[in-house]
């Protein structure tokens, strides 16, 4: 179950992508887009960064654990050639054998149940990699909501100033980006 504090904690997130991409957003509107057709372009393009990202480093992350899982018992045996193993034998306490217990390591990890019990924890991880894509999905589709409709959002949070303080807030807020605000100009996004 999710908690409060997690999903409060996706609401930030989201708040900070959608204001994040709100600049570019604008960019493409003065370049003659209507709202409704930046917040598409600018979606499609951190997709493509995304996906540009995650191909670059899936197949190489994939790789190295598959060579790592090919030469663990190798790499267990050639720790037995290794200087520092001497010295380490020397400051265990008698009658504990360092390379016996390397010969040990090396046939634990061709048995099968600790074969089992390496791949339940690949289980493991491929259910903590879900839950990260799950929450990437909701921030996203929380920020594509938000950087859509961010000048109502701006209209509705402008409506709850007291009336006797509406002025001064909207000076706070540039006319344009090039504009000087006052000391808030990170509400440049209530405007269109």
């Amino acid at each position: 179950m999710v908690r409060l504090g997690g999903v409060m904690t996706w609401v930030r997130l989201a708040v900070f992508v959608a204001l994040g991409c709100n600049p570019v957003v604008r960019g493409l509107i003065r370049h003659g887009l209507s709202r409704s057709q930046a917040v598409p372009v600018v979606v499609a393009g951190g997709g493509l960064l995304l996906a540009g990202a995650v191909a670059l480093v899936i197949p190489t992350v994939l790789a190295q654990m598959r060579k790592l899982i090919a030469d663990a018992p190798q790499l267990v045996a050639s720790i037995g050639d290794q200087a520092w193993l001497g010295h380490l034998q020397s400051l265990l306490p008698i009658g504990v054998n360092v390379e016996v217990l390397l010969e040990q390591g090396q046939h634990a990890l061709t048995r099968p149940a600790v074969l089992e019990k390496l791949t339940s924890g690949a289980v493991s991880t491929g259910i903590g990699v879900f839950g990260t894509v799950s929450a990437i999905v909701t921030i996203g589709v929380l920020a594509l909501c938000l950087l859509a409709t961010l000048p109502q959002v701006g209209a509705g949070m402008l409506a709850l100033v007291p009336a006797r303080s509406r002025t001064l807030v909207t000076s706070l807020v540039p006319k344009s980006p090039s504009q000087p605000a006052g000391t808030s100009a990170g509400c440049s996004c209530w405007r269109r």
